[in-house]
């Protein structure tokens, strides 16, 4: 007898339980979808390989009525087990070379703090209890140039190994543009996949882009006002960019955000001012801080929801940002009043994008008849906070974000 193959393999979801069986008492073993009885003394196994053909193998019944015979069949010459006893992240992977399903696939390209480049591809298919399934098939280092031909040619080959590349529903990127260049590549090599269709943006990091397209529009350009390397400088609180303008309907909001973002920098690089601000907030709320922030958050550009989450945390520690800039050498991150109130409002314009993030990332089974509504929902947000407030700068910002 030849010893039993290493991976083990799921139902596969193409093979039907015969139609003209005479009517048999209830059975509840998972061989069943593969048997069928002859009479009452002989089975044949209906197992129905990749190239169609069935099996056709006669076995003996178990006067016990035991189905182990039928099991050991399954697993010996069919590769086939009990889809309940595979579990484990390696067998689960080689069922998606036996089962005849579609797969869908996220790619996701990343730096490691060592600057080594990483490119990780998740499955994800639907087994035969109509349960998602998602696996890690592949985190290869990424050589050579990040083009998209090289992207697409690492993807594939993670797909090769799996015998994947004809199975593929869609693939899920974000929306940098060598991924739309992949896209395209990966075109060229499977007949199948077309780059219209099949390539899908990951909504969360379109909201992201949404934001950072509206704060360009109120003038916030990255690199430019909002950056975070002038703590570096010979004199940190330098911010000779910002004109500080009086109080007024021209208060711009690029350097409200500005104010907070060098600020929080400032605060955030330097062990010493963090203790500072941290005791301050200590001496303002006497221990009775209405929130549980305790310091400032700096915005990172490439950081999902920074400039939402950093004007949020500055407004709940207002009373201890105004106290800590108190000293003249501080002076000119002062806020009046007006610029809170503005800094406030726009807080309300990217709260629905920070929710709407939360909302797709929070979920585990993300499908995208969520996501259209959830766009529509957006686009009534964002032009509601625009028209409730009537401010001017808002509605460039607006119009850019739709």
């Amino acid at each position: 007898m030849s010893s039993a193959p290493s991976s083990l393999h799921s139902t596969p979801s193409n093979t039907e339980p015969p139609t003209n069986d005479p009517i048999q008492p209830t059975r509840h073993s998972w061989v069943w979808v593969y048997f069928s009885n002859i009479d009452d003394k002989y089975v044949q196994c209906q197992y129905v390989n990749q190239f169609g053909k069935t099996c056709n193998k006669q076995l003996k019944c178990n006067h016990t009525g035991s189905t182990k015979g039928m099991s050991q069949h399954l697993h010996l010459l069919h590769h086939v087990a009990n889809p309940k006893s595979v579990s484990s992240p390696l067998a689960k992977c080689h069922t998606l070379d036996h089962n005849d399903i579609n797969v869908s696939f996220t790619a996701d390209a990343w730096k490691s703090p060592n600057i080594t480049a990483y490119l990780a591809v998740t499955a994800h298919y639907i087994d035969t209890d109509f349960e998602l399934i998602s696996i890690i098939i592949g985190l290869t280092e990424i050589e050579g140039n990040h083009s998209g031909v090289s992207l697409a040619m690492q993807f594939m080959n993670v797909l090769h190994q799996y015998n994947l590349d004809q199975k593929i529903v869609c693939i899920t990127t974000n929306n940098a543009s060598v991924n739309n260049w992949m896209a395209q590549e990966i075109k060229a090599i499977c007949s199948r996949f077309f780059s219209k269709a099949n390539a899908v943006g990951f909504m969360a990091h379109m909201i992201h882009l949404a934001a950072h397209d509206g704060l360009k529009a109120l003038g916030t350009s990255s690199g430019d006002s909002i950056s975070s390397t002038d703590e570096d400088n010979c004199n940190p609180m330098s911010i000779s960019s910002l004109v500080d303008p009086p109080d007024g309907l021209h208060l711009q909001y690029n350097s409200i955000i500005s104010k907070i973002s060098l600020l929080a920098s400032y605060v955030c690089h330097s062990t010493q001012q963090q203790d500072k601000f941290i005791t301050t907030v200590n001496l303002v709320y006497e221990n009775n801080n209405p929130g549980n922030a305790n310091t400032l958050l700096s915005q990172v550009l490439t950081q999902w929801n920074s400039a939402y989450e950093m004007l949020n945390q500055a407004l709940q520690l207002k009373d201890a940002y105004d106290h800590f800039c108190t000293p003249e050498a501080l002076a000119c991150y002062w806020l009046s009043p007006l610029e809170w109130q503005k800094a406030k409002v726009m807080t309300q314009f990217l709260e629905p994008l920070y929710k709407a993030t939360l909302l797709i990332c929070g979920s585990t089974y993300p499908m995208i008849n969520q996501e259209s509504p959830l766009y529509i929902l957006l686009i009534k947000s964002v032009r509601q906070i625009s028209e409730q407030y009537d401010v001017a700068p808002i509605e460039p910002a607006a119009q850019e974000m739709v």
